[in-house]
């Protein structure tokens, strides 16, 4: 049973305020995009659900189709892509972004 069922996502200290556990896809099936004035659609194959998500829900997905990952190893993912100027709001945007993913159910804690 997944632990953070029901609940926002849990923070915990030393990793940006965010919970330490690994988040992992939720569903079998192919995860495909189109883009749109910074806005994603989402098309999931195996559930036959779509979804306007942000671009930054993007690249957490696409990030995530290689394995689980942490908040921290996210930001870090992230972090190379976002311009220096803009980086100062990754951090709560992350978490944001994950609490979002994880109330779509397209995202779980491993």
């Amino acid at each position: 049973m997944d632990e953070t069922a029901g609940t926002e996502v849990n923070r915990a200290e030393g990793t940006g305020g965010r919970a330490p556990h690994p988040w992992r896809l939720t569903r079998e099936g192919d995860y495909l995009f189109a883009d749109w004035d910074g806005q994603s659609v989402l098309y999931h194959t195996g559930s036959g659900d779509t979804r306007w998500i942000s671009a930054l829900s993007r690249m957490i997905l696409e990030t995530l189709r290689a394995g689980p990952a942490d908040h921290a190893a996210l930001f870090a993912s992230l972090r190379d892509v976002v311009a220096e100027a803009d980086r100062s709001w990754l951090d709560d945007a992350l978490g944001e972004a994950l609490q979002e993913l994880y109330e779509l159910d397209l995202l779980e804690s491993a």
